[in-house]
């Protein structure tokens, strides 16, 4: 008797487990149930879809991956990852949760809170959550659209300059099994305001982990924003990550972006600059052994 093989659809997988969970997740119902429409559209990329054709996202999910299963909690030190000596606001990330009582805010003349409680309160993330990334155009932005469960509102009130950078440490520890994470991030830089953005990736562990990241930021007329990714992930680690920045008038933006180790490492970098006298700098270091897939997408869109 012969053996029948089976192809593996991780678009399917995906379907169903986003339509079992969604209803429960924090956040605008609306714009969760438009970007799964957008992941039932579009798919998972194929070696056919132009902008992932070099990036074989979806084989390394199809091979590795169980898209229905829960993540295992995490369990490690946090501090063996932090970077010694930086005086900073720290926020910690654990398996894509959020750690309040490895995070310290040592600023004051800023706001920093969970994104699902500040789309319920605060204007300014109502305004602008979810109108930079778009689901329609990216199907791993929908599917973070659709997925996100944890994620942080940053407002720079205006002309307010913040001391000391702000440090999110994201730490994957898969040492009991496979992690997936999906977190989302909206910033507010107003008008005439100064902040420093670091994110560090960490992982821990033999087993896969898939993250799924989207940070959208707005930086107002003569604000300036400086970001900083640090990708410096061990063996299985598996990321896509966008991060759109629009730009107003006479603002100043500058990219830094080191991609030092993990398994695939996929970074969508997209500018939009909405104005005139803008400043915008993307820099960018690889380093990357073995076999290790690095591919880093970048767009600038001029408005004006």
């Amino acid at each position: 008797m012969s053996a029948v093989s089976i192809e593996k659809n991780s678009t399917t997988e995906l379907v169903a487990a986003l339509e079992k969970n969604i209803a429960a997740l924090p956040g605008n119902s609306a714009s969760r149930q438009e970007a799964l429409a957008a992941v039932k559209q579009q798919g998972l990329p194929t070696t056919k879809t132009e902008e992932y054709k070099h990036t074989p996202v979806t084989r390394f999910l199809d091979k590795n991956f169980s898209l229905s299963t829960a993540n295992v909690a995490g369990d490690l030190n946090p501090a063996t990852f932090q970077i010694e000596g930086l005086d900073a606001n720290v926020l910690v990330f654990v398996n894509g949760s959020y750690q309040p009582q490895y995070s310290t805010i040592q600023s004051s003349n800023l706001e920093i809170s969970n994104l699902a409680e500040a789309l319920t309160k605060n204007e300014a993330a109502k305004k602008y959550f979810n109108t930079l990334a778009d689901s329609a155009a990216d199907v791993f932005t929908a599917w973070n659209t659709a997925a996100w469960t944890e994620g942080i509102f940053i407002h720079i009130p205006r002309k307010a300059v913040v001391d000391k950078p702000i440090v999110f440490y994201h730490i994957h520890d898969a040492s009991k099994g496979q992690v997936i994470t999906h977190t989302r991030n909206l910033f507010v830089v107003e008008q005439s305001a100064e902040v420093t953005v670091l994110e560090k990736f960490d992982s821990a562990g033999d087993a896969v982990h898939f993250s799924n990241q989207v940070t959208e930021v707005v930086v107002e007329e003569n604000a300036g924003f400086n970001f900083y990714s640090i990708q410096n992930d061990a063996g299985n680690r598996h990321q896509v990550a966008l991060v759109k920045i629009q730009q107003a008038s006479n603002s100043r933006v500058n990219t830094y972006t080191f991609s030092l180790g993990g398994k695939l490492i996929r970074n969508n970098l997209q500018l939009v600059l909405d104005g005139e006298g803008i400043e915008s700098h993307m820099y960018g270091l690889y380093l990357l052994g073995k076999d290790t897939l690095g591919d880093n997408h970048t767009v600038v869109d001029h408005r004006k």
